[in-house]
């Protein structure tokens, strides 16, 4: 049960450690140094942007694209400055970390939306963000633990750790296609308070996300000829998707367009009483029917035990007379 951690570079720039190319063929080549450095210093510059507009917005949602960008600057680097076999490993992890990353926080945004063009009348913007952080949970492990097996020396170890790189692709796949249901959704229940910010954005993350986990897919399961297993390809539908989403959160400035507090702040609150139940046998009134109890600037009158006793009276009168 040793792992491999001195391969055998070929001089066309094909990577194959023992039989690699028939277990995991995603894993197949030496990327050009040049190229990896300089993206990799793309990325850097984009990394430093996302952190700028992420302290000056005080958006502390919006750290899951920073850490996406500084994982996908470092996995460049190493692809540039391969030597070993944990590099190469380090690598793809990183890059697909980055990209987790990415959906965590495209799934955090689009539940932060919901919450705003619903007023928070539904649960569904909880459910996104569990379905967000197991997502990024459960392939971050999945993805840990798939690429180091993908070099030991027995080959139904090295089967394994495809078969669960397939699954967190999978999953990263799955997850943009449920934000892309779930925006187009949202979109056209609520048009009156949809905002074409908010969606073209979440619908650009998400669909570059499907593009990314599609290729990741088509690697890991398609043979390594023609645009598969191409270098161009993979810098392409692999690192630009992902570096695209990086550039249009930073043009249009997406932690303040999806920052709510300032126009939630601006609505005076009123304070509801809820009641539900039925009053002398005759009625019943669910939890929706409400009336405001108390307004900023109104004096406090209901302090002692009498005049508690008679808000409670009015309160079920108006109840049985509405």
């Amino acid at each position: 049960m040793l792992t491999v951690f001195t391969p055998t570079f070929s001089l066309n720039r094909f990577y194959f450690p023992l039989s690699v190319e028939s277990d995991t063929p995603f894993l197949q080549y030496i990327p050009d140094k040049d190229v990896a450095y300089g993206i990799g210093g793309l990325f850097i510059a984009l990394f430093l942007a996302s952190l700028v507009v992420t302290l000056l917005s005080r958006a502390p949602t919006y750290l899951g694209a920073v850490m996406g960008s500084l994982c996908i600057a470092i996995s460049l680097f190493l692809r540039g400055s391969l030597s070993n076999t944990a590099m190469y490993v380090g690598s793809f992890i990183l890059d697909s970390l980055g990209a987790y990353f990415l959906l965590l926080t495209t799934l955090v945004l689009c539940g932060r939306w919901v919450a705003y063009v619903e007023d928070g009348r539904t649960p569904f913007p909880q459910l996104l963000w569990m379905v967000g952080g197991l997502l990024f949970v459960g392939c971050v492990v999945l993805e840990s633990v798939a690429l180091p097996l993908t070099f030991y020396r027995e080959a139904w170890y090295r089967h394994i750790g495809h078969i669960l790189h397939v699954s967190s692709v999978s999953a990263t796949l799955c997850g943009a296609g449920i934000g892309v249901l779930a925006t187009v959704w949202k979109a056209l229940v609520n048009q009156g308070r949809c905002i074409a910010a908010e969606v073209v954005c979440l619908l650009s993350a998400f669909a570059l996300l499907l593009v990314w986990s599609s290729f990741a897919l088509a690697q890991a399961r398609l043979p390594l000829r023609g645009a598969v297993g191409s270098e161009v390809a993979w810098y392409l539908l692999n690192v630009l998707p992902l570096g695209l989403v990086l550039v249009l959160w930073t043009v249009v400035n997406a932690p303040r367009v999806f920052c709510y507090e300032e126009a939630v702040g601006k609505q005076p609150p009123v304070y509801r009483l809820r009641h539900s139940g039925s009053y002398g046998g005759h009625y019943e009134y669910p939890a929706e029917y409400s009336y405001p109890l108390r307004a900023p600037g109104v004096p406090d009158y209901c302090r002692g035990g009498s005049n508690g006793e008679m808000e409670e009276k009015i309160q079920k009168a108006i109840l049985r007379y509405a």
